[in-house]
């Protein structure tokens, strides 16, 4: 699950317009460092927003992990940006 929690959150993240606004003066790597943190937090707290049935779905159901991915890191990525850009 944290493998496509982390692919969902890099897409995610380049979608935001907070990211795209906070990191137009970085460099390649300051970027990439801050993708990675974010990612990161993003990685270790979505999976506490997924209940047990949620991840027996999964398991089972593809479509189920692409949805349940998605909601997961859309509940906790706008939390780990705040937390790497303050």
């Amino acid at each position: 699950l944290k493998i496509g929690i982390n692919a969902k959150c890099t897409t995610e993240l380049k979608n935001l317009p907070a990211w795209q606004t906070a990191t137009k003066w970085m460099t390649t790597e300051q970027k990439t460092n801050i993708q990675t943190e974010i990612c990161g937090c993003v990685s270790e707290k979505a999976p506490q927003s997924v209940t047990a049935v949620d991840l027996a779905t999964a398991a089972i159901d593809p479509a189920a992990r692409a949805t349940i991915i998605s909601n997961a890191v859309t509940k906790t990525i706008n939390a780990c940006v705040a937390e790497a850009l303050n």
